[in-house]
């Protein structure tokens, strides 16, 4: 940054006209702005929130030792992953949850899949759950919520507040400079700018895709218009990765989707216990799903539960990006042995079947 000539004022800012920024008592005059205040954890409104071990997914970072057990309300990505971090690290988790654990927008199957692994792990799952207080009892913290049988709970020396993320936009000044606004989030065009002229607006702070990857991606559209290279958003393939045990990742739509829009579809799927790179590694867990057009074989989606799901997942985004088909993929030469195979093979799915597994 500083090889950049980028200045950093730390501290509370505020906008006090398009042109001018407020950060403590210093005044930076601007020609373009961009507002990028991410967002903030979400709370349920219960009793007990406040209560010490109760912790945002911000405060979980700040931990110096490990809880012996740790609670997790919400089974959000954030959670799922703090569920398979802890858990590794020794820590008895239990998610609490009121619906079933789906990982959205991953396709059902796979999320479903991964759900089964929870317990294998040793995490303890609770469904049904509308939790409705947090009470303390002796040296643990109790999650309570009600069930026909009476109330139900569960114990641990810490609870994780993992009920999702909201836009941060509060004290900005946003209403007096007349920023046209959905709730907390900052409402913007395809180019990323704002109802006000040379104000532009990216990541979390829109309340659309609240992932890291996205808005460095919005930061590069809204850099280049604001500085006259006319450029839109293009949410077409966004991948979607949960950094779990084993790891998910999806990209496109889910099978769901498309049977509900209508769509000639076909699905082929590779499972990595016939990968022999994932046989080596120990990693045989999981498969990847592919959902393509009928008609002309193009690419619809591709979601992965397996070792490196995140980067294997990139394979799947530029397929989408570039508006590829399951040949393409098919009858492009890739390395062996290798994670990658296991698209290939699966792309191969949607032809004549896998050279390397084929259900009987």
């Amino acid at each position: 940054m500083k090889a950049n000539k980028i200045s950093i004022y730390r501290g509370s800012g505020c906008i006090l006209s398009p042109h001018l920024v407020k950060v403590n008592d210093n005044e930076i005059a601007t020609r373009k702005l961009i507002i990028a205040t991410g967002s903030e954890s979400a709370f349920l409104s219960i009793p007990g929130i406040d209560l010490p071990g109760v912790l945002t997914t911000d405060d979980i970072l700040e931990l110096k030792e490990l809880p012996e057990s740790l609670v997790i309300i919400g089974g959000s990505y954030v959670g799922v992953e703090f569920a398979s971090i802890f858990n590794a690290l020794g820590t008895k988790v239990t998610i609490v949850k009121r619906r079933p654990l789906r990982l959205e927008p991953i396709d059902e199957e796979i999320g479903r899949r991964f759900a089964q692994t929870l317990p294998r792990q040793g995490i303890e799952v609770k469904i049904g759950a509308a939790v409705k207080a947090i009470k303390r009892n002796g040296a643990v913290l109790k999650v309570v919520w009600d069930t026909p049988e009476g109330e139900q709970g569960v114990e641990g020396q810490m609870v994780l507040m993992a009920t999702g993320r909201r836009p941060y936009s509060e004290g900005l000044g946003l209403s007096e400079l007349g920023i046209k606004m959905n709730g907390r989030a900052i409402v913007v065009n395809e180019y990323l700018e704002t109802n006000i002229k040379d104000v532009y607006a990216i990541g979390d702070v829109l309340g659309k895709n609240m992932l890291a990857h996205v808005a460095s991606y919005e930061g590069e559209v809204a850099v280049d218009n604001a500085l006259g290279r006319s450029r839109q958003a293009d949410y077409h393939a966004v991948p979607i990765c949960f950094f779990t045990q084993p790891e998910v990742a999806g990209v496109g739509i889910t099978e769901r989707e498309a049977s509900d829009g209508g769509l000639p579809y076909k699905v082929s799927k590779f499972p990595f216990s016939a990968s022999g790179r994932a046989i080596a590694m120990g990693k045989t867990v999981g498969m990847v799903k592919m959902i393509c057009n009928a008609d002309n074989g193009r690419v619809l989606g591709v979601h992965i539960m397996g070792p490196h799901a995140s980067e294997l997942i990139a394979e799947g985004v530029l397929a989408m990006q570039l508006g590829a088909t399951a040949e393409d993929i098919a009858h492009t030469i890739h390395a062996h042995p290798t994670l990658p195979e296991a698209v290939r093979e699966t792309a191969m799915g949607q032809l004549d079947g896998s050279i390397h597994f084929q259900r009987m």
